[in-house]
């Protein structure tokens, strides 16, 4: 009974598939570091972690080799970190890194460079290799922010920036991303309201033989236009309603219609 209490004690703050701290036990450790560089005078840095390529892996190779991914991505970012540094995961392919007790710019540019490296070398996953790349978003306390919230979005943001420029990099938060971040926002709020009120559409593209050139099944595209936005191409909304959890009620929509 003691075990299987302490069990569910380490799967309230770990991640089950990793066991690495989840984001509650991240928050709880957020705040001490936070202490400490409030006392010392000294800062830290929020490294946004997120695979390219990791839904192609798990489409191609099936959910559990998604899972194994996941784990040699874990033992290879854990073996790069220092002991006072910290590894979670939140769930899906996002890792977070606190870069603990006097974060400079060059030592962040450093670890980042090391963990791009890292990840970019094959991984073998279902009997076969795979070849990932990774981009990575950074914010710095308290520069970019003084509460949890603000430095995970904050490096969430500078995270998608890296992949709008190209993914395989590292970009830095920087004011200028926030127009970036609110247009997101809109983006996702009239997403659920879209949803709510069904206004998604569907295009049907058949997939023909090139055997004797009949139909022999179709897929189903879902668009959208929306009254204030206009015609939101599926590569503006499709990767917000994946990163926000939409991606289930798109996919419920796409059967139901």
């Amino acid at each position: 009974r003691k075990r299987a209490e302490a069990r569910i004690a380490h799967l309230a703050l770990h991640d089950p598939l990793t066991e690495l701290p989840n984001r509650r036990l991240f928050t709880e450790l957020f705040l001490k570091a936070m202490s400490y560089a409030e006392r010392a005078g000294d800062g830290f840095a929020i490294l946004s972690v997120d695979l390219d390529g990791f839904k192609q892996v798990n489409d191609m190779l099936g959910h559990g080799a998604g899972d194994e991914l996941l784990r040699v991505v874990a033992s290879r970012l854990s073996s790069l970190l220092r002991k006072a540094d910290l590894l979670a995961r939140f769930g899906g392919d996002e890792f977070v890194i606190l870069q603990n007790r006097g974060a400079l710019p060059r030592e962040v540019v450093g670890l980042a460079d090391r963990l791009l490296a890292s990840l970019s070398e094959p991984i073998s996953v279902g009997g076969t290799y795979v070849t990932i790349s990774t981009s990575i978003g950074v914010a710095i306390y308290p520069k970019d922010g003084t509460t949890v919230e603000d430095l995970l979005r904050n490096a969430d943001t500078a995270m998608y920036r890296a992949k709008a420029d190209g993914k395989a990099t590292c970009r830095f938060f920087e004011e200028a991303m926030d127009a970036a971040l609110n247009q997101r926002r809109r983006l996702e709020g009239r997403l659920r309201t879209a949803l709510a009120e069904s206004r998604l559409d569907l295009a049907f593209q058949p997939l023909v033989s090139s055997e004797d050139g009949g139909t022999v099944g179709f897929e189903a595209l879902v668009r959208w236009h929306d009254a204030e936005l206009g015609t939101v191409p599926p590569s503006d909304f499709i990767p917000v309603a994946e990163s926000t959890g939409l991606i289930f009620a798109v996919g419920e929509f796409v059967l139901r219609r």
